[in-house]
C-alpha cells in the first residue's frame, strides 16, 4: 500500500492543476497503522517465529532507507494536504499535524 500511495502522491506533486490533496480513510479507520506482527518479514526473513536467520544489517538498511524514504516526502510534500479523519488513526499517522 505505502508504494501505492507515493506512485500516487509523485503524479499529483507533478499536476499543477491539483493545489489540494484530501486524504481519506474507508470503513471507519484512516490508518490501521502496521501489523508489528509481520514486522520482521519487512526484511524479508518471513515472521520471527519461521526465520532461520536473521537479514543481514545491509539488507535491514536498505529496508529503513525506504520507509525513512517514504515519511520524508510525505511530510515534505510540495501540496497543501488535509486528513478527513474518521476512527482511528493509528501507527505513525497518528503523529501527522
Amino acid at each position: 500500500m505505502r508504494d501505492g500511495i507515493a506512485r500516487y502522491l509523485d503524479r499529483i506533486a507533478q499536476d499543477d492543476d491539483i493545489t489540494v490533496v484530501l486524504l481519506r480513510g474507508a470503513g471507519g479507520v484512516f490508518s490501521a497503522g502496521a501489523d508489528m506482527n509481520n514486522a520482521y518479514g519487512w526484511y524479508g526473513a518471513g515472521s520471527a517465529k519461521s526465520a532461520k536467520s536473521r537479514p543481514s544489517q545491509r539488507r535491514r538498511l536498505s529496508v529503513d532507507r525506504r520507509s525513512f524514504g517514504f515519511y520524508h516526502n510525505f511530510m515534505g510534500f510540495p501540496k497543501i494536504t488535509v486528513g478527513e479523519i474518521s476512527g482511528y488513526a493509528l501507527g505513525a499517522v497518528s503523529r501527522w499535524r
